[in-house]
């Protein structure tokens, strides 16, 4: 009888700290906000930019490119632009401006890696 009262103490103090481990995680990363990117999600978002966006902002951000003079598009290392995402996700979604709409061309998903990518040009 005392074997199997310390087997179930065992499996109990077990699955608690499954339990506490799972939600100290949880709790991680839903109060972690946007900033917290996943290396995988950031490349994907560089790569994103590099196929829709560096052709008008450039590879640098600056859009010191001939098509971006052309269309005045926004230097994303400037004091001038400063991320947002909710505002940041609209534009690429929508356009604005010269800038083309996305939401047809790209996911949810890479909409959302482009702009946690654009953050970089800040730092």
């Amino acid at each position: 009888m005392k074997c199997s009262q310390n087997y179930r103490w065992k499996i109990g103090l077990v699955l608690s700290s499954a339990i506490f481990v799972f939600v100290a995680a949880a709790v991680t990363a839903m109060t972690a906000g946007p900033s917290v990117v996943s290396s995988r999600a950031l490349y994907s978002g560089e790569r994103v930019y590099s196929e829709n966006c560096a052709r008008c902002h450039g590879n640098d951000g600056k859009a010191r490119t001939a098509k971006g003079r052309q269309v005045g598009a926004v230097d994303l290392t400037s004091d001038e632009w400063s991320p947002n995402e909710a505002r940041d996700t609209r534009i690429v979604s929508k356009g604005k401006g010269s800038m083309p709409a996305f939401k047809n061309r790209l996911t949810a998903d890479k909409i959302a890696s482009v702009v946690a990518y654009i953050r970089k040009f800040k730092s």
